[in-house]
């Protein structure tokens, strides 16, 4: 499956208590980074990291994920963190008005 998050293939990579996204993060990825941040707000880990160097592309609908993902672990007590955010995530986060906390 193209955007299984197992797959090293994919934008959107699980591993261990990180999700790595990489070239392309879009719409037709936005179920796999779902999955992905779903699997670790069930897991016990008090921080969780989305890394993003290898990032190209992102839409609204990335960013939306993430900021939504980073309120569910804010009020879980957890944190999420977005460490060394590309730039093309830092230059979209701030056209959307600074929705994600980098």
């Amino acid at each position: 499956m193209k955007n299984d998050p197992s797959d090293k293939a994919a934008p959107v990579v699980l591993k261990g208590e990180r999700v790595i996204l990489k070239g392309r993060v879009d719409i037709e990825s936005a179920p796999a980074l779902q999955e992905a941040l779903i699997v670790l707000l069930r897991s016990p880990v008090p921080e969780a990291r989305v890394e993003t160097a290898g990032l190209t592309g992102v839409d609204a609908a990335v960013l939306q994920l993430l900021y939504s993902a980073q309120e569910s672990f804010h009020q879980l007590g957890r944190r999420l963190i977005l460490p060394s955010p590309s730039p093309v995530l830092r230059e979209r986060n701030q056209r959307l008005g600074d929705l994600l906390r980098l």
